[in-house]
Formats: C-alpha cells, sequence, structure tokens
C-alpha cells in the first residue's frame, strides 16, 4: 500500500477515536446529570418545617459524591447562587479545604470550620454569566481534608 494512503488511513482512524472518545465524555454526563451518585438526598418537607430548601451532601469516605446544581436561566450581567448543606456522614472530621473548578465564572463559599461526625454546615455556590452567552456546564470539585472523600459538583446554567 502507498505510504500516502496509509497516513490517509491512520488519519481517520484517529478522528473515528476522537469521536468514540467524545462520545463516551457526552454519554457519561448524561448519566452524571440524569442521575446523580451516591451520597447525596433531597429532602421533601414543607418550608414550616425546615426553612433550609436546597441540595443536601453526604461526606462519605471511600465512594465518589456527585450532583448537579441547576442556576436556571441567568441573564448575562447577572449572579446566579445556590445553598448547598454538607453533611459528614464518616466517623471523622473532614474540613473542606478547597475546591478546583474549569471557569472561574464559578465559586463557592465553603466553611471555614471542620466538620465534626455528623454536624452539617452551608455553602453558597456562585455562578457569574458576566460575558458568557448559551449553555454552561462547569465542574466544581471540592477538595477535603480526608483523602477517601470526594465530592465534585456539576453546576449548569442557561445564559440569555
Amino acid at each position: 500500500m502507498p505510504a500516502g494512503k496509509r497516513a490517509m488511513r491512520r488519519r481517520s482512524g484517529i478522528v473515528y477515536a476522537a469521536a468514540a472518545a467524545m462520545i463516551i465524555v457526552t454519554a457519561a454526563a448524561y448519566v452524571l446529570l440524569s442521575r446523580g451518585c451516591a451520597g447525596v438526598r433531597r429532602e421533601t418537607v414543607s418550608a414550616a418545617d425546615a426553612p433550609y430548601r436546597g441540595i443536601t451532601v453526604d461526606l462519605v469516605c471511600g465512594r465518589p459524591v456527585c450532583d448537579t446544581i441547576r442556576m436556571g436561566v441567568v441573564h448575562p450581567s447577572e449572579i446566579a447562587a445556590r445553598r448547598i448543606r454538607f453533611v459528614n456522614t464518616t466517623a471523622r472530621p473532614i474540613a473542606l479545604a478547597d475546591y478546583r473548578t474549569t471557569c472561574g465564572c464559578t465559586t463557592i463559599r465553603l466553611p471555614q470550620r471542620a466538620l465534626a461526625p455528623g454536624e452539617h454546615a452551608d455553602a453558597e455556590c456562585r455562578f457569574d454569566a458576566g460575558g458568557l452567552y448559551s449553555y454552561q456546564l462547569n465542574v466544581l470539585e471540592i477538595v477535603a481534608s480526608e483523602p477517601g472523600v470526594s465530592v465534585t459538583l456539576l453546576v449548569e446554567a442557561e445564559v440569555e
């Protein structure tokens, strides 16, 4: 086979591999967005019983925890915010030390103290839509003091 045809086949194989990888990533994101992961619970109580209305994330040791924070429709000049309650379900104190995000437009104000076993603390996640348009999906990874605790939050917004 001539060298040109061999190179052409190799390039088309790379393109197909890249397309297959994108399909796998898209399918994984769909599963995360539609189902969520272990350690996330939504409370269904009346507003009179509990003033807290938001996402509750159980900090679990040994398995990843993930959920989606839906900011809804946001205008380009707005900053949307959602409250998140972290509950320590482990047997050891856990501090939420830091976070990493895929975009500087997404931030979170983490509790400043370590959570004792069974204790909870609220955090505020903010999405600044300044200069952005269309559908936005950012990944927010919480870095905990305990190595086995892994929390990933997907922050979703539609900027119009």
